[in-house]
């Protein structure tokens, strides 16, 4: 399709754009050689423009997963943490909501369309992971040897982890912490991640707010710096990272 095309269909739809959180209601995407239509509905979330399940819909079958396998899972994190010595924190909040899952499921179609790649919502389900979430806790001085312990626990009981899936950001100017996915014996994926009391206090109580503001695509990039700078300085002054955890790295997951 030439460009003169695409002016003049832009022009036939005018009357169909909207702002919706400041976004176009109608959007012309090219998948490989061909244009389509994709619409975004009430709440700014992007449609298929064709069959298949909703956002909304594949939203509500993933949390309906994640709540059937919750019980047990944090059953055994909570018996395992406590095992080598640790604590769960936000078991609560285990469960993501179906507001946030959605804006989730919105947010990789988006990713995906910017580099020309097609999602359907399920398809961009499929690749979040962290919809049954969970944290771990140890003392900064137990952590690296608790870390370990609890991840032997968990193989042991038949969980498993994506080791191309373990981040170890304990040295990174901003984030503090490991984060892995891992999966229950029956193959459900969660988030689990692994913090101090301390790291955990400055991602939940400090950091979060910062980089949900730097996040946002209406955030200039001079406010983004700044806002780096201020979650950098907010992990140095935390002090050293616990001893040892330059030592869990992805063989220790698998």
């Amino acid at each position: 399709m030439t460009l003169e095309l695409v002016k003049s269909r832009l022009r036939l739809e005018k009357s169909r754009f909207t702002l919706v959180k400041a976004a176009p209601r109608l959007r012309l995407v090219k998948w490989g050689d061909s244009w389509e239509d994709q619409d975004r509905d009430e709440q700014g979330r992007w449609t298929t423009g064709g069959g298949g399940p909703s956002t909304s819909e594949v939203a509500t079958q993933i949390i309906s997963d994640a709540r059937a396998a919750e019980p047990a899972t944090s059953a055994s994190l909570r018996d395992i943490s406590a095992n080598n010595g640790g604590t769960m924190v936000g078991l609560d909040h285990a469960v993501k909501g179906q507001d946030s899952l959605e804006r989730k499921i919105s947010e990789k179609q988006d990713e995906a369309a910017q580099v020309g790649v097609k999602l359907s919502p399920s398809e961009a389900g499929g690749k979040i992971f962290d919809d049954l979430r969970y944290t771990m806790t140890f003392p900064a001085d137990k952590y690296t040897e608790g870390v370990k312990g609890a991840v032997a626990d968990l193989k042991a009981q038949g969980y498993t982890f994506d080791q191309d899936r373990v981040k170890n950001t304990w040295e990174s100017p901003v984030y503090r912490g490991l984060n892995t996915t891992a999966r229950t014996p029956d193959g459900k994926a969660f988030e689990l991640q692994f913090h101090t009391p301390e790291s955990f206090d400055l991602k939940e109580n400090i950091q979060h707010p910062l980089y949900e503001e730097a996040r946002l695509t209406t955030t200039s990039p001079e406010r983004v710096d700044e806002l780096n700078s201020q979650m950098a300085a907010h992990a140095a002054a935390m002090g050293p990272s616990p001893p040892g955890v330059s030592e869990l790295t992805p063989e220790v997951f698998g």
